[in-house]
């Protein structure tokens, strides 16, 4: 499960069409990792939080989660959300790098179609390769913790440590 999401989060990131995300509830860890694999996330208004929640549970967050956060997180909420598991509000998490914007419940589809719409009219040969240079080494890194660190072997060992 860890792998598929990790793969997902990866093939958001490197989609060479824009993917735009709009968020209207809770969303961690893997909800988190997703809309910070999109180009235009947008949250509602309300009363959710955000965030990468692993170290409060117990577990080390894996390294592709790391990278892709590094790619989105502003530097001074970074350590806070990968290192302690600090959960946002979708007020904060726009100031965190979560989000891109927020607007009010009522008006989240509508403003989603209106940044979808806006990005459509781009050259998208220009920004698939734009992107390719920007995320480049990001991915070939995520690519590469993908398959060092969840494979099924990564599985058994957890369930063997635990027994």
């Amino acid at each position: 499960m860890v792998k598929a999401g990790a793969e997902l989060a990866l093939r958001v990131l490197s989609f060479p069409f824009p993917v735009v995300a709009a968020c209207q509830g809770n969303a961690y860890p893997m909800g988190a990792f997703l809309i910070m694999s999109s180009d235009h996330r947008i949250a509602a208004e309300g009363d959710y939080r955000i965030g990468m929640n692993e170290v409060a549970i117990g577990l080390t967050v894996p390294r592709f989660a790391i990278e892709v956060a590094r790619q989105r997180l502003t530097p001074a909420y970074f350590s806070r959300v990968v290192m302690t598991a600090e959960m946002f509000g979708p007020a904060e998490a726009v100031t965190a790098g979560f989000f891109d914007r927020l607007v009010p419940a009522a008006e989240l589809e509508a403003a989603a179609d209106e940044v979808a719409l806006a990005l459509s009219q781009l050259n998208m040969t220009a920004h698939a390769a734009t992107k390719a240079r920007a995320r480049g080494e990001a991915i070939r890194l995520i690519r590469q913790v993908i398959d060092e660190d969840i494979t099924p072997q990564y599985g058994r060992d957890r369930v063997a440590r635990r027994a």
